[in-house]
């Protein structure tokens, strides 16, 4: 059995940055210590960055481990893409150290290839979460399979690379979510928003 650290990043393209200090909470992984994840900008290259390391308690392997801490990542990367609506990348692993769980006779073995850090280019205004809010988006609400699908989607979205093909996807979103009938969309946009116009389907029945 192996403990060890990783770290990734992931390109983020959108009008706005964020910054936030590091903060540190248990993911619900059993494998997983604590992860920990701030935002900060680069100067070289310029760049606004969001960093995250996975402490890994116990994986059998290294790639079970860059495997979960992949999975706890784009978790969080998905929860804050949707709650500040910002275009984050795929995590890119960086860069990863592992050492035997219980080592024998004081040998030291370590595995270097491992860590996660989030590269957001941003050229708008800045949004500086609290980490109350934070510890509320990703620790706040037990997201079943379902919904992380649904925000996997949406951060998929965001990465559109024009206005049209980002509609497309948020309004299959909504297709999703409302069993695939158009009527059902548009009470649903209706019911959160009353004012907004719907224009007649180009289909005649």
């Amino acid at each position: 059995m192996l403990k060890g650290t990783v770290t990734f990043t992931a390109l983020v393209i959108g009008a706005f940055k964020i910054h936030f200090d590091e903060y540190i909470w248990q993911a619900d992984a059993p494998q997983v210590e604590k992860v920990s994840i701030r935002a900060l900008d680069e100067e070289r290259p310029p760049k606004n960055t969001i960093k995250a390391t996975v402490h890994l308690a116990s994986v059998e392997t290294k790639e079970e481990g860059g495997e979960v801490a992949m999975k706890v990542i784009n978790k969080a990367l998905d929860l804050i893409s949707f709650h500040f609506n910002l275009s984050i990348d795929k995590a890119i692993e960086k860069d990863a150290s592992y050492e035997p769980l219980n080592p024998e006779g004081g040998k030291h073995i370590k595995f270097c290839g491992r860590s996660i850090a989030v590269s957001v280019v941003a050229t708008g205004g800045v949004m500086s979460p609290t980490l109350s809010e934070l510890q509320d988006i990703l620790e706040g609400v037990t997201v079943p399979d379902t919904s992380s699908t649904y925000l996997r989607f949406f951060r998929s979205a965001r990465r559109s690379e024009s206005s049209v093909e980002e509609f497309m996807h948020l309004y299959n979103i909504l297709l999703y979510l409302n069993g695939d009938s158009q009527d059902k969309v548009d009470a649903c946009i209706k019911r959160y928003n009353s004012k907004e116009q719907l224009a007649p389907s180009p289909v005649q029945s």
